[in-house]
């Protein structure tokens, strides 16, 4: 699943619905990530970074805003997290104090707006499967090339086709093939924001199909044993459908980088 927030499956039962942030919750548990990139791969995108205790970094739709408190710990960086969901912000809160990080992390339960931090710069900014908490991709990098430093670096992650995706996968996911480019051609969306791409990723098919199967894997065990629950039967509803499609269309279509 590239992001519960770009897409979301409309069931046609009047049953009701589970709210999209406690189904996105569920289903990402304890993952590492909410997104489908492995601990390997994120260190492989970062590795040539050179961040130290000076530096700023700003994470645009952290969710938990484990890959911002990871960075911050490990380089005495100081960073600004931007989520609107409050349940996980609540436990990026809770990780930040239980890290001892609160003085360096600062947390904003909210939706993202460039003017808010037009007035500082940052060594660093992540935007790892929330490009939508702006715009499409070219918007998201047109807005954060303005708020890097010189010689500053933008971590973006976006889902990408790797094929013509069938127009009945396109249809269930309520999106037109023109949200999603190639990923060679995110990659160039930069250069005339004067960024360069100097390196790229492709998420592996292990990684994509641990992520969607442990996804998968939470909500029906979820609804399991809530079978009570009123949102019990959208939620199964809802995965199933999802889960299918990917077996179906999107293992083969979708991709993330």
């Amino acid at each position: 699943m590239l992001s519960s927030k770009r897409f979301t499956y409309l069931s046609k039962s009047k049953r009701p619905r589970l709210d999209r942030n406690r189904f996105s919750k569920i289903g990402h548990g304890d993952l590492e990530y909410w997104n489908p990139i492995s601990r390997q791969g994120l260190e492989q995108a970062l590795s040539h970074l050179e961040l130290h205790s000076d530096s700023l970094i700003l994470d645009v739709g952290c969710g938990r805003a484990r890959v911002l408190l990871d960075l911050i710990e490990q380089n005495g960086a100081q960073g600004i997290g931007v989520d609107p969901h409050s349940g996980a912000m609540d436990h990026a809160n809770a990780e930040a104090l239980h890290r001892g990080l609160g003085e360096r992390a600062e947390l904003k339960q909210q939706d993202f707006t460039r003017e808010e931090f037009q007035e500082q710069k940052f060594d660093l900014i992540l935007c790892i499967g929330s490009s939508h908490a702006v715009g499409t991709s070219s918007e998201a990098i047109e807005a954060f090339a303005g708020l890097l430093k010189t010689g500053g670096h933008l971590l973006l992650g976006e889902g990408y086709w790797k094929q013509t995706p069938p127009q009945d996968y396109l249809d269930f996911l309520g999106c037109k093939e023109e949200e999603l480019l190639p990923h060679q051609a995110t990659g160039k969306l930069g250069i005339v924001h004067n960024l360069s791409c100097i390196s790229d990723r492709e998420t592996t098919q292990e990684e994509w199909d641990a992520y969607e199967g442990t996804y998968a894997a939470n909500l029906f065990a979820f609804v399991e044993a809530n079978p009570e629950d009123p949102e019990a039967s959208s939620c199964y509803e809802r995965i199933h459908a999802w889960h299918q499609s990917f077996l179906k269309h999107g293992r083969d279509a979708l991709g993330f980088g």
